[in-house]
């Protein structure tokens, strides 16, 4: 799946990373499929990590930070920062992974505890309302009128969405 999805979909970018392999076949395959190097076994933790920085000096994922469209709002997870028509908004680390779960299933509800999980980890209270008081502070700093949200839907006895 995860070939197919290179090979087909031009927006399906994974970080660099080059294939470890013994074999001289899985080399020729890699480098044809689009590898861009090679580490043969048995390799050493610094070949790695300098093998991986070139790749990474070659590339263009460090320089073009992806941004995220949630109707009026535009943020780049990578700085920690949106628009808002002409206003700049900062958000924590936590608020953006909550608007990122929730643009990965634009249109369909995210549960609480799918928030919960991905936001804060296995430790915390699922009867906790810090989710809630997550939520509100966000629709805060990005909705027109807090009061009523257009892009983060409240989805009653579920949890949240954007359209």
């Amino acid at each position: 799946l995860r070939l197919r999805c290179l090979q087909t979909d031009p927006e399906c970018r994974p970080p660099p990373s080059p294939p470890l392999s013994l074999r001289t076949i899985d080399v020729v395959t890699g480098l044809k499929l689009g590898a861009d190097d090679f580490i043969r076994k048995p390799f050493t933790r610094p070949e790695v990590l300098a093998r991986i920085h070139a790749i990474l000096r070659r590339s263009d994922l460090r320089s073009t930070p992806e941004t995220i469209t949630l109707g009026p709002l535009t943020f780049t997870p990578a700085t920690l920062t949106g628009e808002l028509g002409d206003q700049i908004i900062d958000f924590t680390p936590r608020e953006i992974k909550i608007l990122e779960l929730l643009h990965t299933h634009k249109g369909q509800p995210v549960s609480r505890d799918a928030l919960l999980d991905h936001c804060w980890g296995q430790e915390y209270f699922p009867d906790s309302r810090s989710l809630d008081q997550q939520i509100s502070v966000l629709r805060k700093k990005i909705e027109p009128n807090p009061s009523t949200p257009t892009i983060i839907e409240t989805v009653r006895s579920i949890g949240y969405r954007t359209p």
